[in-house]
């Protein structure tokens, strides 16, 4: 993480890095265990399908939308190893963990990884506890964890799509 986020930092959930870790986080965090990674994944390819022409719209093309919707079938032997095409993506399946869950999704990393963001839903009203209902997810080489994080932690920027797709509902 960040050195400048360590202090903010309270707990850490490390799950299983088999390159399911990310929908494993979600599955912790939302009370399931981890190995119903699979539900988790299954619930955000609901989401992704019963809003296709909006996440076409977010993600620009049918052909990413297609990609993404891959991404989240589960392998053909989901307690092996995920290949790489498999796990849990940012900034493509942050808006759709948001949705789905209804919660905030900010993804902590360094820069020498990537960018850290923060996803909120699409549509909707926000959620009326937001700190209760924030997943933070921290990546760090090839791997998620769970984050809880302090009150009054500094938090990164919201996603520009978000900005750009965002209901009027969501907006408030």
């Amino acid at each position: 993480m960040p050195k400048f986020m360590r202090p903010y930092i309270e707990g850490i959930v490390d799950v299983i890095g088999d390159g399911h870790c990310g929908f494993r986080a979600i599955s912790e965090h939302v009370g399931l265990t981890e190995e119903s990674h699979v539900m988790v994944r299954r619930a955000l390819i609901k989401e992704l399908k019963e809003h296709r022409n909006k996440y076409i719209e977010v993600n620009a093309s049918e052909d990413r939308y297609n990609y993404i919707l891959d991404g989240l079938l589960p392998p053909k032997n989901p307690s092996s190893f995920a290949p790489p095409d498999k796990w849990l993506t940012f900034p493509d399946m942050g808006h759709i963990v948001a949705s789905c869950y209804n919660r905030l999704v900010v993804e902590m990393t360094t820069l020498d990884i990537g960018v850290s963001e923060n996803f909120f839903p699409l549509r909707g009203a926000p959620p009326i506890n937001p700190k209760s209902n924030m997943i933070c997810l921290a990546l760090i080489p090839n791997h998620f964890v769970l984050l809880s994080l302090k009150d009054g932690c500094p938090l990164p920027p919201s996603s520009t799509e978000w900005r750009n797709h965002r209901s009027d509902e969501a907006k408030t």
